[in-house]
């Protein structure tokens, strides 16, 4: 209901609000990029050392 009541709000802004208003809404867009794209880094990162360590297990006299 909050949500439904303060997009009806966004149309009574003066220009500088909806200017602060839709810069906020880039830099939200920008930061929840950033946290997907390092939440799939560290996921393709895991699966990778999990691999080595799979092998590693299976293996054990061919590592140091």
């Amino acid at each position: 209901m909050k949500t439904a009541l303060h997009v009806l709000d966004v149309p009574n802004f003066s220009e500088e609000e909806r200017e602060l208003y839709e810069d906020h809404l880039k830099w939200l867009r920008i930061e929840a990029n950033t946290i997907k794209k390092t939440a799939d880094k560290a996921l393709a990162e895991g699966i990778s050392i999990g691999e080595a360590d799979r092998r590693i297990a299976k293996n054990p006299r061919q590592y140091p």
